[in-house]
């Protein structure tokens, strides 16, 4: 692992994506694997074109509230997306995914947990290698995340 800064990073995506994992592995811990695919982006466009028509259409459901300000039907649309998302990060044929996306997502996860790292609020342990979050990850979480450092 390099310690170089990334160009195609910067602070908010930086702590956004950690505070992402670190809020996954409050839920139990991680192989790289795992990791690599949560750091997968624009996942959805790889589902077949049924499944992304009915996705966007929820989304769009969801915004019909946001004129009025009733948010809750947003907030539940998006809160379904994240979860969509979600399970296709960690289902999708590796192979389906191009090269280049799989290269990023790789370099992603490998700056996030470096930062992590290097920060204590990750660690690689057992004989498996999987990441597990520290005391210190815990209490960035509880204390309401990087935003409110």
């Amino acid at each position: 692992m390099t310690d170089h800064p990334e160009p195609w990073d910067n602070s908010y995506v930086l702590d956004g994506d950690t505070e992402a994992l670190l809020r996954r592995l409050l839920i139990a811990p991680l192989t790289q694997d795992q990791v690599v695919r949560s750091c997968l982006k624009e996942v959805h466009l790889l589902l077949p074109p049924e499944d992304k028509a009915k996705l966007e259409s929820k989304m769009a459901d969801g915004a019909q509230g946001l004129p009025g300000l009733l948010l809750q039907p947003f907030s539940n649309a998006v809160a379904e997306w994240l979860q969509m998302r979600e399970e296709l990060q960690q289902s999708v044929d590796w192979e389906e995914v191009p090269a280049q996306q799989r290269e990023l997502s790789e370099k992603r996860a490998d700056y996030i947990l470096r930062y992590a790292t290097r920060n204590g609020w990750v660690v690689r342990e057992g004989e498996s290698g999987e990441w597990q979050i520290t005391e210190q990850g815990r209490e960035v979480i509880q204390r309401g995340g990087f935003y409110m450092r």
